[in-house]
């Protein structure tokens, strides 16, 4: 039988030369030939085992069997381990754990299925007791540091200094001058995104040392209890996040505070309620017959040109032939088009929008590091030091020998306390920097926020224009800032209960009629010599390549929809009722 051995430990200070050996042994008692050595040393947790890959890869044709010292050697997740049981006993191979006495295959190479249920209930308890004793270290720790009045944070926020003797904050009297007048600006209404300028104008350095300050910052800072003294510590105890209120110097009254707060509100819902009723494309759509720009009304239902809405007012007969349009037909396909010329950049920009946060509290942690690994250095230091002299006293003066290893013990407990404070910092920007990766994977982030959809549109589109050329059928011309220029063919379907539309570049596909109205009463004795489209030859990725010429509206149609270009706005279902009525009253 041939076999490959598994070992793996966890820090660079362990062996794995034991298990190494045993598992030699017991291959050797038992006539397995070990063709495969691995052994690697990497936490159970990390994905990335070069080793352990490597055995990944391994088939029937090169084994029968994996000799591993403990189940918790494969993973220290339950759910990777049951998988990676489950992947090898399917291509035959059977994996023995010494320590817990199990095969995964039965003699006839069949599923073991008690040894199986044996796995998954073991590797679950493991998994689930070390979550426990993380969560008692770090909790244990915590609450130490909180019961002997320390400062919830080696990180003084701005408009305070940390003092690394008595570990708890004190208020940096400058600072705090600039943190009331902020709170103050608040009340007066002025917005977070107007107090991060007025501080970067007049050249006032956040507590890194940088002279523009973010949006980001100026709204952490006012939304953080710890400067009306009581900030909050947040712990998690068995997967459940637990706050306590400590106590630190106040900067600002519990009165400031919660009136600032409640602006803040009271502005984000004021931003929201005037969203409701804000046209997406306000000011951007031209009307082709007057030069005069289309409004929508109140209830944002209907884009109409200004004059139509000023004749019908006044009770005059409208001298403006340009039709309008519903905001529920054309916002969605103007804000499609948007998405998909302009998504990655969209994405990127979101995206770093909610990364600052957690660069943010990457610096924050870096700080805190290296502040926690010159505590322990130091510590370290001072023991080499006082080992050194006790290995000069230890014959000569017992006693005090004696006396001395126990400050000796206690300046090792506290350099791995502060160890454990460091490894503690590490994961979370571990998993930060996970988070960030993340988010700068994201290539398509959705935006439903009509105040952020309304800003990108109004950033990138110049001017649209809108051609009635049959009462069901419009074309939008839109013209981007860039210089790009797109047109969107709008068809009514009537005799298919649906609305469609289909995109065109201008460099494909151009629209002839510019800047004319076309409406059947106008310009019917013309509308069948002149063509609406010129397709140009440079259209491979929409057409076949002799697809071009001059085509009227219904044609160019026909081929967007034979090519599958066309798309499906709405459908509705016909009212066979009302037909019916018709009908007899008819009749």
């Amino acid at each position: 039988m041939r076999g490959a051995i598994y070992s793996r430990v966890s820090t660079e200070i362990q062996d794995y030369g034991k298990q190494t050996d045993e598992l030699k042994d017991y291959a050797a008692r038992n006539d397995i030939e070990v063709k495969y050595i691995f052994e690697e040393k990497v936490s159970g947790f990390k994905d990335d085992r070069t080793e352990f890959q490597k055995l990944e890869k391994l088939t029937k044709n090169d084994i029968d069997i994996i000799l591993v010292w403990e189940l918790s050697r494969l993973s220290r997740r339950s759910i990777f381990i049951q998988q990676t049981v489950k992947n090898f006993a399917n291509k035959g191979i059977c994996i023995f754990t010494k320590k817990e006495g199990l095969y995964t295959l039965n003699d006839d190479g069949t599923e073991n299925k008690n040894a199986m249920f044996t796995i998954g209930v073991i590797s679950m308890i493991a998994e689930q007791e070390i979550e426990t004793l993380k969560e008692r270290t770090i909790s244990s720790k915590r609450r130490y540091i909180l019961k002997e009045g320390h400062s919830y944070t080696p990180i003084a926020p701005y408009g305070y200094n940390y003092n690394s003797t008595t570990k708890q904050l004190t208020i940096n009297e400058d600072e705090a001058k600039v943190i009331r007048r902020m709170y103050q600006l608040s009340i007066d209404g002025v917005s977070t995104n107007r107090i991060s300028k007025i501080l970067t104008s007049e050249g006032i350095k956040t507590k890194k040392g940088n002279p523009n300050w973010s949006l980001a910052t100026v709204r952490d800072i006012l939304h953080n209890p710890v400067y009306k003294g009581v900030p909050k510590y947040t712990m998690t105890i068995r997967n459940k996040k637990v706050v306590e209120l400590v106590s630190a110097p106040q900067i600002v009254s519990e009165e400031v505070f919660e009136q600032s707060e409640n602006e803040l509100i009271e502005r984000r819902n004021r931003s929201k309620s005037e969203m409701v009723n804000k046209p997406l494309l306000r000011a951007l759509i031209f009307c082709t017959d007057c030069g005069r720009r289309y409004i929508c009304n109140s209830g944002r239902s209907i884009y109409a040109c200004q004059t139509r809405f000023d004749n019908i007012r006044a009770n005059y007969v409208a001298d403006c032939h340009s039709a309008g349009i519903s905001a529920t037909n054309i916002e969605p396909i103007i804000w499609n088009l948007v998405e998909r010329l302009f998504k990655s950049t969209i994405a990127s920009n979101k995206a770093q929008e909610r990364i600052e946060p957690y660069q943010e509290q990457l610096s924050k942690l870096s700080e805190s590091k290296n502040n926690f690994e010159m505590q322990r250095d130091k510590i370290n230091k001072d023991a080499a030091k006082l080992f050194d002299t006790l290995l000069l006293i230890r014959n000569t003066n017992p006693t005090v020998f004696t006396s001395k290893m126990e400050d000796f013990n206690k300046m090792s407990t506290e350099a791995n306390d502060y160890q454990k404070e460091i490894d503690i910092i590490e994961s979370k920007k571990q998993a930060i920097q996970r988070r960030i990766k993340a988010i700068e994977e994201i290539k398509d982030i959705d935006i439903t926020d009509e105040s952020e959809k309304y800003d990108i549109l109004h950033k990138v589109i110049e001017a649209i224009k809108i051609y009635s050329v049959k009462t069901n059928q419009k074309v939008f011309t839109i013209l981007f800032a860039s210089g790009l220029e797109y047109n969107v063919l709008y068809n009514v379907n009537k005799p298919k209960f649906r609305i469609e539309y289909a995109f065109a570049s201008d460099e494909t596909i151009t629209f002839n009629k510019k800047d004319k109205l076309l409406i059947n009463k106008v310009y019917s004795s013309v509308r069948d010599i002149l063509p609406d489209f010129s397709i140009t030859a440079g259209n491979n990725d929409m057409f076949d390549n002799d697809v071009c010429g001059d085509y009227s509206f219904q044609e160019v149609w026909d081929l967007l929809e034979k090519y599958n270009k066309t798309e499906v706005l709405r459908e509705w279902k016909p009212d066979y009722t009302k037909r019916v009525i018709n009908r007899r009253s008819k009749k």
